[in-house]
């Protein structure tokens, strides 16, 4: 899955939530296709982390070359259409089974097995809002 493919499977509740938060871009692992993000959302203090991981940067890296976040920014549309897996460690991304659907997707970068029998048992959507942030302004 793509960054957007996440966002249309996202439930607009989650969606509509995001617009309140500032995600900033932290580091780039450019050997592992990794990238960091802390994200702060208005009406809190708390900050949370996000990583987003390119699924099959060995195969981007032998196409392109080595690539900096800079590159990678300048030429979004280069790697829209690439394949990610992702993790946020908001309570909200683990309580509220998006994990869970991450994992059933395939895209966790942390797996969850347990079933979000409380708090979600309809699967609803697919990430927490901070990760929508992240995704909407960075990746799409």
């Amino acid at each position: 899955m793509n960054a957007r493919d996440i966002l249309l499977g996202s439930d607009n509740a989650s969606r509509a939530r995001s617009h309140a938060c500032a995600p900033n871009f932290v580091d780039f692992d450019s050997k592992l296709g990794e990238v960091f993000f802390v994200t702060r959302c208005m009406g809190s203090n708390d900050a949370w982390n996000q990583v987003v991981k390119f699924d099959n940067w060995d195969e981007i890296l032998e196409e392109y070359g080595e690539l900096s976040w800079d590159d990678i920014k300048k030429n979004r549309d280069l790697l829209i259409n690439e394949d990610i897996i992702i993790a946020c460690d908001c309570p909200a991304n683990l309580y509220w089974g998006y994990q869970y659907i991450q994992t059933e997707l395939d895209i966790a970068i942390d797996p969850e097995n347990r079933f979000p029998s409380i708090r979600n048992p309809s699967l609803e959507g697919v990430a927490c809002k901070h990760l929508l942030a992240v995704l909407d302004r960075f990746f799409t």
